[in-house]
């Protein structure tokens, strides 16, 4: 791997919440690497909306993206329930992308999103879904899906989104900005950023100097929640721990 990867973010509102990007970058740092991040990210955006040059000229930024930078990743996120209620859609947008990303040497990799808060319990109900976990699973399987048919990574955020959540339930608002906003909290952008970094380096979370408090107190990063707290090194090692088991311990 390349002392200096570039890596470019596609995504929306999941991606942009309390500067994700930032953090991860801050996290790969900590470790002595040093990392280019171009991130490509409007709220509410679907896969097809960054394929369809007829939408909002995303395609023709991406395309500006790539012909102008040697990228070696991107972290591919969709819409938080496109993959549920719409998997044909999402599939044949999801396999453009992919071939197009790679026709330029790119290697994809899906960000997987999660369950919706239990706020949100009427809308999950709505689209075919239980809960909270079972939204969680159903995006897994969609994920992992194409990620098996393009023999790509998934970034299971999804995952250890609901792993926390299962260990915590008296503490509903721990992952997400509220209770009915499905965005993350800092704590649950935190949790991305390990994700995606453990992802792409094969580096244990349980290794890096940088830490949630370190993040909360950055004047660096962009905040999309009211309030900032300090988190206990025991939930910081959960945070890592659970990120750890996921994806080296499969």
């Amino acid at each position: 791997m390349n002392n200096k990867l570039t890596i470019l973010f596609i995504g929306n509102s999941y991606t942009n919440y309390n500067s994700l990007t930032k953090c991860f970058e801050k996290v790969v740092k900590s470790i002595g690497l040093e990392v280019n991040i171009i991130k490509l990210a409007y709220g509410n955006q679907f896969i097809h909306d960054y394929i369809n040059c007829d939408k909002e000229n995303h395609f023709i930024e991406l395309e500006e993206i790539v012909q102008n930078n040697k990228i070696d990743y991107a972290f591919i996120q969709g819409q938080s329930r496109e993959a549920i209620v719409d998997y044909n859609d999402f599939s044949s947008s999801i396999t453009i992308l992919i071939n197009y990303l790679r026709n330029y040497n790119i290697t994809p990799i899906l960000y997987q999103t999660w369950g919706y808060p239990v706020g949100y319990l009427k809308l999950m109900n709505e689209i075919g879904c239980t809960n909270t976990i079972d939204m969680q699973k159903q995006l897994a399987v969609a994920y992992q899906n194409i990620a098996n048919k393009f023999k790509i990574k998934v970034s299971p955020a999804g995952e250890a989104f609901a792993k926390v959540f299962s260990n915590n339930p008296e503490k509903t608002d721990l992952l997400y900005a509220s209770d009915e906003n499905s965005h993350p909290s800092s704590i649950g952008t935190y949790l991305v950023a390990l994700c995606h970094f453990t992802t792409i380096y094969n580096i244990s979370p349980l290794n890096i100097k940088y830490s949630y408090n370190d993040f909360a107190n950055d004047d660096e990063i962009i905040w999309h929640v009211d309030k900032i707290n300090q988190i206990s090194n025991q939930l910081q090692k959960e945070l890592e721990e659970t990120v750890h088991q996921i994806i080296l311990k499969k």
